[in-house]
């Protein structure tokens, strides 16, 4: 059962340290006082802690800037000193052609970079190196180059809600921590500076806006799509036979139901 308590270890004094100096401290403040053993992501996580219903400390790090600074868990973890791998975790003999980071928790989204790599290529179009790590100025090319990588990871145009995770922490959805994991898309904020709003950027990309998808669906259409999703079929055939998106799908099918 999901549990919120307080911080077991005493609080990382900041004074003086670093971005990277003050992660590794909390890491091992964490491991002080559990036994030795390194946080979880899900540990920092405080959606994933609910979605499992596990306990969850308050009072640590946010996993997102930290998976930002190292590249990923497993890195963090590392330059605290802890061997990743855990009991039962498979090990992939694969590195990373840009940074050259072997995939040590699970198996990279390519077969020649790891998932940071790929999803900065995918951002900006160009490899990722120690020298352009911290390219991190959004342009109409990089904004529109990172809505088409979406697309290709999860077959579907984002939502402005994707790339907000804040309110999608509060309303408990499945957007924050697919935000987190990938740790390199625009914050709607962002997108909001360099195109003016939501909208103009998803034409500027090409891609349709998800309520003028569902705008074009007749009430009939509407209603035999909410009724075959509720009716068990999958929402993403329903959403591909009828033009939209999963999420209008279910949107249909939570008014009618």
């Amino acid at each position: 059962m999901f549990e919120r308590v307080p911080r077991t270890a005493p609080k990382t004094d900041s004074t003086g340290l670093t971005p990277r100096e003050f992660f590794i401290a909390e890491i091992q403040a964490w491991a002080a006082s559990h036994d030795g053993q390194p946080p979880r992501h899900v540990d920092w996580h405080i959606t994933k802690a609910q979605r499992r219903g596990i306990r969850y400390e308050e009072g640590w790090p946010s996993p997102i800037p930290l998976t930002n600074h190292f590249g990923s868990w497993a890195q963090a973890l590392e330059a605290a000193g802890f061997d990743p791998r855990r009991p039962g975790a498979p090990s992939y003999d694969v590195h990373c052609v840009d940074c050259g980071a072997e995939a040590i928790t699970r198996q990279p989204t390519t077969d020649t970079r790891c998932r940071r790599c790929a999803v900065f290529y995918g951002r900006h179009g160009m490899p990722w190196s120690e020298e352009n790590a911290d390219f991190r100025t959004w342009t109409e090319i990089s904004v529109t180059n990172a809505l088409h990588y979406w697309v290709e990871c999860y077959g579907e145009p984002p939502s402005a809600t994707d790339w907000n995770p804040a309110p999608s922490q509060h309303r408990h959805e499945i957007t924050r921590p697919r935000f987190e994991e990938d740790g390199c898309w625009p914050y709607l904020n962002t997108v909001r500076t360099v195109f003016g709003t939501w909208n103009a950027a998803m034409h500027a990309a090409g891609l349709p806006v998800r309520m003028e998808r569902m705008h074009c669906l007749t009430p009939a259409q509407r209603d035999e799509a909410a009724r075959r999703y509720l009716d068990g079929e999958d929402a993403g055939v329903v959403a591909e036979e009828f033009g939209c998106t999963v999420s209008n799908v279910r949107q249909l099918a939570k008014v009618r139901s």
